[in-house]
């Protein structure tokens, strides 16, 4: 009875801590990790020791052709963006050797989109924050929408820092923002040109 005690408190143990070490990336994160690895020469998925996934999140179709009369603070417009829609838009990945930007494969040209770097300030700021996920508001690579703790806010980067913003602080345009930004509706297409 002792051993049999003994035996599986080890288990459970041994079990948790290949738990904890072993990496879980959702489907879609997998998928690019997999693709990257057959195009960017030296990349190995196995060797990724962070990675975080960058989603694009759009607003619901019903609400595009909403007007406003000022760029409207974040929390007014949550309620219109279509997180369960969410598809992923990029992955960063750190290895022992680079920090890497996975964009994805080419739509038209057989050649996969990256870039790698020795230091990536948007990673070192994710990296320190380890945020549950992360979205490119309105498909915008200049709104990043952190999501931790059930809260979500926005961050831009200013003065080599990541530091909490609004909407409106991001732009002042209210022409461009109801034309062009708020009901922008593309979904990724990597098209590559000489």
């Amino acid at each position: 009875m002792i051993r049999l005690l003994i035996l599986s408190i080890s288990f459970g143990i041994t079990f948790n801590s290949l738990a904890q070490s072993a990496k879980i990336y959702d489907h879609n994160t997998h998928k690019e990790l997999v693709k990257a690895e057959k195009y960017i020469p030296g990349f190995v998925k196995d060797s990724v020791k962070t990675c975080f996934p960058i989603y694009r999140v759009l607003i619901k179709k019903e609400y595009r052709s909403m007007k406003f009369e000022a760029v409207p603070k974040y929390m007014r417009i949550e309620t219109y963006l279509d997180f369960d829609h969410a598809t992923l838009d990029e992955v960063i990945a750190t290895t022992s050797n680079w920090d890497y930007i996975l964009w994805g494969k080419y739509s038209n040209y057989n050649s996969y989109c990256y870039s790698k770097s020795k230091d990536n300030p948007l990673l070192s700021f994710v990296n320190g924050i380890k945020p549950d996920k992360l979205y490119f508001l309105f498909g915008q690579s200049d709104f990043l929408l952190v999501e931790k703790s059930a809260e979500r806010y926005l961050v831009q980067y200013v003065d080599h820092m990541w530091k909490k913003c609004d909407l409106p602080e991001l732009t002042n345009n209210i022409n461009e923002f109801n034309t062009y930004i708020f009901p922008y509706k593309q979904k990724k297409k990597l098209v590559y040109s000489k």
